[in-house]
């Protein structure tokens, strides 16, 4: 039986798993870049026993200028059918850089793509601190909206103060399963482990930008500490998708 083994595969956790962050729609942003990339993710997807996904193309105004509208048209005409064809539950939304454009379009009422009724999924540099950081949270909270913060672990200015700070205003962190397979290096990897530990994350997502990714992540072996507080992390995913 699975306990009395000492490691675990995260691939067994995926059965009925709904993603929460993807770059499945083709052509908008560094996700898939064509339909057959998309197809191989849908593919991949199904393989592992995921039939429901949010798409949440990056918007991001100096790099990927999308918007609510000219998504939502990409997502009707590339990926309905696609989601039709391969019996795959899909709802669009959005993973916005949190700029002076996303704060003048929470402020300008401009509408949002959210994950659920009212929670956006947000990003900052994984570079350098953004000075834009802590006000975007701000203006989040008096548009009305809850937030998600994506990857926080991949964020290396986040100090645990910090990060304790965004816990207590209720923002939710999102850990991005890759960083468990080792994708954005040694560092990203252990802090990820470390986040895991001290029970920052709130929510889990695959970040998914190729097929390589979803095999990368099946392959995560986990102890059983951890296997348990990632199941749980899965389980709250499907409430986003639900309402």
């Amino acid at each position: 039986m699975w306990f009395f083994r000492k490691t675990l595969k995260l691939r067994d956790l995926l059965e009925g798993f709904v993603d929460v962050h993807s770059h499945l729609l083709f052509g908008v942003d560094d996700g898939a870049k064509t339909q057959e990339d998309s197809i191989k993710i849908l593919n991949t997807y199904k393989k592992l026993g995921i039939n429901s996904s949010f798409v949440t193309p990056h918007i991001m105004s100096q790099i990927y200028p999308n918007s609510t509208e000219s998504l939502k048209v990409e997502f009707e005409s590339k990926l309905m059918p696609l989601a039709a064809e391969y019996d795959f539950n899909l709802q669009l939304a959005a993973e916005y850089f949190m700029d002076v454009n996303f704060c003048d379009m929470l402020k300008a009422e401009q509408p949002m793509l959210t994950l659920g009724e009212n929670t956006l999924l947000v990003e900052s540099s994984t570079v350098a601190y953004n000075f834009r950081f802590e006000d975007a949270f701000s203006d989040i909270e008096e548009a009305g909206y809850l937030a998600i913060l994506a990857h926080p672990e991949r964020y290396p200015y986040l100090d645990d103060s910090m990060l304790k700070r965004l816990k207590n205003r209720g923002v939710m962190l999102q850990l991005n399963l890759p960083s468990l397979a080792g994708v954005y290096g040694t560092n990203v990897t252990n802090r990820a482990y470390s986040m895991l530990k001290n029970g920052y994350y709130d929510i889990t997502g695959t970040d998914t930008h190729t097929a390589l990714t979803l095999d990368k992540i099946a392959n995560i072996s986990l102890n059983c500490k951890q296997y348990d507080t990632v199941k749980y992390l899965m389980y709250k995913n499907q409430y986003l998708f639900e309402n």
